[in-house]
């Protein structure tokens, strides 16, 4: 859910974690802490066949251009009623 993260995270990535985990495409860490054993658990089933089987059409479906029209987007809201900023 965005806006609900832990410090130093970003507002949406524990959305995005499950997501991802709930499409069985990928791991969600689980916890206020990694450990030792909580990463090697995520990483054995991100990095297993079936878990890349079933992400492989799901990665050509990912815009790369995501941020950079994010960016423009949240400069025009911010920027609307002011004077054009030359780069």
């Amino acid at each position: 859910m965005p806006g609900r993260g832990r410090a130093g995270h970003h507002s949406d990535q524990p959305y995005w974690a499950a997501r991802v985990a709930e499409l069985g495409i990928g791991a969600a860490h689980i916890g206020p802490a990694p450990t030792f054993d909580s990463l090697s658990a995520a990483l054995t089933t991100a990095l297993a066949p079936e878990t890349r089987a079933r992400a492989r059409p799901v990665a050509g479906t990912i815009r790369t251009d995501g941020a950079t029209v994010a960016a423009k987007l949240r400069l025009d809201a911010v920027g609307r009623g002011r004077p054009p900023v030359s780069a």
